[in-house]
């Protein structure tokens, strides 16, 4: 006979131990990645295109507005990543200090948006925290963080999941559509902070897989933006690569070094 006092009791202590799963992952994010604080700027690797030697980014007017939202910078269309160069250039010229500041805080905001979305969909708490903790000290989420030329990947990925959690939303709140307009709106700023956000329409089709354990053609008609948009910025992309030359691998390659690249 199932225990009602008991499974009340289990319930309360597993809240009382997960409340601090989210506060103890951040304290421990933020002290492994203090030390990218006092970094300089990589000037042979990117960031003098994108910061110290971008002619762009050191006025902040209407017409740099307006290259800044229409020009390629080094094969990469990503309108708002260069913008908030340009702010930050405005406000510091060029101290290294706030520049890495603002990747350190856009991680550690990544990590807390990731475990309360996650939390959210599955709900289970450990579950949260295993995937936010894999998320905020996985070595390959280093390069973003230290290395401020991938500004792009710390700004895609926080819209990525506000998105997520937007179409959550509509799937959970009687099919709300004003939070289906947010998780364009979101998926729209992603895509323009870098294009690699072209994937989410797929990952909203999982997502009604995982909530109904069906796809309906209704759900993928209201996606039909979603994927025009991703086409849309899809081809923005080639474009910007082949304006630097950056289409393809050199053809020295081997089929196992192309694998390797496209797994990384």
């Amino acid at each position: 006979m199932i225990n009602m006092n008991e499974i009340n009791d289990f319930n309360k202590e597993n809240y009382n131990y997960s409340r601090y799963f989210l506060p103890s992952i951040l304290i421990l994010t933020a002290i492994v990645f203090a030390n990218t604080l006092g970094n300089n700027f990589v000037n042979y690797w990117d960031d003098n295109g994108y910061v110290t030697s971008n002619e762009i980014i050191k006025h902040l007017n209407w017409e740099h507005l307006k290259i800044i939202f229409s020009t390629f910078f080094k094969g990469n269309y990503h309108p708002l990543t260069t913008l908030s160069y340009a702010i930050e250039y405005k406000l510091f010229a060029l101290n290294p200090f706030p520049y890495h500041l603002s990747n350190y805080i856009l991680h550690l905001l990544n990590v807390a948006i990731v475990y309360l979305f996650i939390n959210r969909f599955t709900c289970k708490p450990l579950v949260a925290g295993i995937t936010a903790l894999f998320f905020a000290i996985h070595p390959m989420h280093v390069e973003s963080v230290a290395w401020i030329s991938e500004r792009k990947d710390l700004l895609y990925t926080f819209f990525f999941i506000l998105s997520l959690n937007s179409y959550y939303s509509y799937l959970t709140k009687g099919k709300k559509y004003l939070s289906l307009v947010w998780a364009f709106c979101w998926f729209l700023l992603s895509l323009m902070s870098k294009p690699a956000a072209v994937c989410l329409p797929a990952v909203l089709v999982l997502m009604d897989y995982y909530h109904d354990k069906k796809i309906s053609l209704k759900t993928i008609i209201l996606k039909i933006p979603f994927f025009a948009l991703a086409l849309l910025f899809l081809i923005l992309l080639i474009f910007a690569q082949t304006s630097n030359g950056d289409i393809g691998l050199p053809s020295y390659y081997t089929i196992s070094d192309r694998f390797f690249f496209f797994s990384y």
